[in-house]
């Protein structure tokens, strides 16, 4: 894996990265966040059947779909290195919450906060992914989503690895 070093100053707040370390720092960290919830688990404890347990986990797609074309605003206003660390703090709040959502109103609730935190995330990366591209003058977001991919990969696999040990 070949690093570019480009120098930027970081917003105020944030650890001094350069472009692409705080690129790999994001992909890796949506990457290895598992694409599943533990469905049984939330479902078992809110006593919730199949069909109320699925419309509550619609609600992390309308999150992105009604959060994701106010991207470029949020973005505009603060800039996309600020807009991924809110919707990375958001998001680790919102996780943990899943646990402990009282009953399936809430959990549409989180999840809907979820949506909308990795959807707008999502675009803010892409964003600084191609301002990096723009300054190294060439080519690299295949490599990025191709990280992205490993870290999913990685997070789903090591997933399940805790969940046959026991841990999960």
């Amino acid at each position: 894996l070949e690093l570019i070093v480009v120098h930027e100053q970081a917003a105020a707040g944030l650890p001094v990265m350069t472009a692409p370390e705080q690129m790999l720092a994001d992909l890796w960290a949506t990457g290895v966040t598992p694409r599943e919830y533990p469905t049984m688990f939330v479902r078992d404890r809110l006593d919730a059947d199949a069909r109320g347990l699925g419309f509550a986990l619609l609600f992390t797609a309308v999150g992105s779909l009604l959060a994701m074309p106010l991207s470029s605003r949020f973005i505009a206003w603060i800039g996309e290195r600020r807009v991924i660390a809110v919707c990375v703090v958001t998001c680790c709040l919102a996780y943990p919450a899943l646990g402990i959502a009282p009953n399936l109103v809430v959990l549409a609730a989180i999840l809907l906060v979820m949506g909308a935190g990795t959807g707008v995330w999502d675009v803010a990366m892409n964003v600084a992914a191609n301002a990096v591209e723009e300054q190294v003058g060439r080519t690299l977001m295949p490599g990025f989503h191709g990280w992205w991919s490993v870290g999913t990969v990685a997070g789903a696999g090591g997933g399940a690895l805790a969940a046959r040990a026991g841990l999960a």
